[in-house]
């Protein structure tokens, strides 16, 4: 009983070992200097990769292991202090793995944005018409070289050379693809729970789509309600234009050509206000040609990404998320609170579901050591979920009523824990903004 006991003690601080590795203050976002702090700690311990410190740390769990039974209880509290910064260390390298991870998924992206340009320019719709026009290019220098046309033939394989370069990129952008290097898209399965990599910004939902038609109906034309309305158009392509029509959203019974007509209008209005630069040039041939393959989903995030330079701040988003933090406000008031707050990947809504007595695991989500809720015991904590990335998925303040009577105490009386959005999000300003507005109510109350 006793060993049983101690084991499960032993998992809690196993799980309070993790989490303190990602509040840890050397988990910085600068790649190179992880890489430094690792190389300088396994250095320490004399241990060269991560297979090493795995053996390392099993060697360790193996010697507290005999010194328990022993009864040195001393030794016990050294190699457990050890066998914590071990750990450290594993969820060190964990981290580097992940950033490493986002930064390939940065350069494929930009791989792919460089050959649907160098497409674009040449008149070339996809891989197959690339090679069809590489072999023509070789039958043409063949001919002129016979002919004894030199210059031509030059001329003719400095074209050739470039195509060959464009369909190097393309092998490339598969090797990436196909080794997974690319997070975004990686879903992992366990006991029929589904953990997307994907961002939430990813997903066009029903809501979502509202909120584009709902921005930019009551504008005044201009550039960016052309754009927002250029994303409701694609969301509802990227829904198989299911979206029923409710609230005053109709949709366009030729989605596609409402989408050209808007698209020849945005670029109008960019000329109009002088918005023209070499990056959203960029941008809207990368638009262009994804339209016109019907790539919805590349061309939806592309005009984000043009919208992002257009519009710096979500002014329509803002005031949702405003309404959130009123609603949050209201339901904590008055209320004993515990509000958790810190940088985004701290595990702060990890923390929340283990105190809230959610059944936690350990689990691979691409390759990174993730500790998931597998069973969630309170209905609150079910609006909260984790992932192993370096992102917050909290988007404003969550209150969670934690009754003491559910998670083995023996008062009737309960408290409430607030989950947070993470410090320096990706998720834009807008979320910080009101994230900050958020925590002077939840603290006023």
């Amino acid at each position: 009983k006793r060993r049983e006991s101690l084991s499960k003690l032993e998992e809690l601080q196993q799980l309070a070992d993790k989490i303190r590795v990602l509040e840890c203050p050397q988990s910085t976002d600068n790649l190179e200097e992880l890489k430094a702090v690792l190389a300088s700690g396994l250095s320490k311990r004399d241990v060269s990769d991560d297979k090493e410190l795995k053996e390392e740390i099993i060697k360790k769990k193996q010697e507290i292991e005999i010194l328990e039974k022993q009864g040195k209880c001393k030794s016990v509290i050294k190699r457990q202090e050890s066998l914590s910064t071990l750990e450290q260390l594993l969820g060190l390298i964990d981290k580097i793995k992940a950033l490493e991870s986002a930064k390939s998924i940065d350069n494929l992206e930009e791989l792919k944005t460089t050959l649907i340009n160098g497409l674009s320019e040449r008149d070339l719709g996809d891989e197959k018409e690339l090679k069809e026009e590489i072999i023509k290019r070789k039958q043409e220098i063949e001919t002129l070289t016979n002919k004894g046309k030199h210059k031509a033939a030059e001329k003719r394989r400095n074209s050739l050379s470039t195509l060959e370069e464009l369909q190097v990129l393309t092998n490339k952008i598969k090797a990436l693809e196909s080794s997974n290097i690319s997070i975004s898209n990686e879903i992992s399965h366990d006991n029929g729970i589904i953990i997307s990599g994907r961002r939430e910004d990813d997903i066009i939902t029903k809501e979502r789509v509202r909120n584009l038609y709902n921005d930019f109906s009551l504008m005044p034309p201009c550039s960016e309600k052309s754009l927002i309305n250029l994303l409701f158009l694609i969301a509802l392509k990227l829904n198989d234009e299911a979206i029923v029509s409710e609230n005053n959203i109709i949709t366009a019974d030729e989605i596609e050509t409402e989408i050209a007509k808007e698209f020849q209008f945005f670029k109008e209005r960019l000329n109009i206000e002088e918005l023209q630069s070499t990056q959203v040039e960029n941008f809207m041939g990368t638009v262009l040609v994804n339209i016109k393959h019907q790539n919805w989903k590349l061309a939806f995030s592309t005009l984000e990404n043009i919208l992002k330079l257009i519009r710096p701040l979500n002014i329509p988003e803002l005031f949702r998320l405003f309404q959130k933090v009123d609603e949050t406000a209201q339901l904590v008031r008055g209320e004993d609170i515990i509000l958790l707050l810190g940088g985004t990947g701290a595990g702060k809504s990890t923390t929340i579901h283990f105190l809230g007595g959610s059944q936690l695991k350990e689990i691979k989500v691409s390759g990174l050591n993730h500790i998931h809720p597998v069973e969630i015991r309170n209905p609150d904590l079910k609006k909260i979920s984790t992932t192993p990335f370096a992102r917050s998925e909290t988007r404003c303040i969550i209150p969670v009523r934690v009754h003491f009577k559910d998670v083995g105490g023996y008062s009737n009386e309960s408290i409430v824990l607030c989950d947070s959005p993470g410090f320096e999000d990706t998720s834009g300003s807008e979320v910080d903004i009101a994230n900050g507005i958020g925590i002077v109510k939840a603290i006023k109350g």
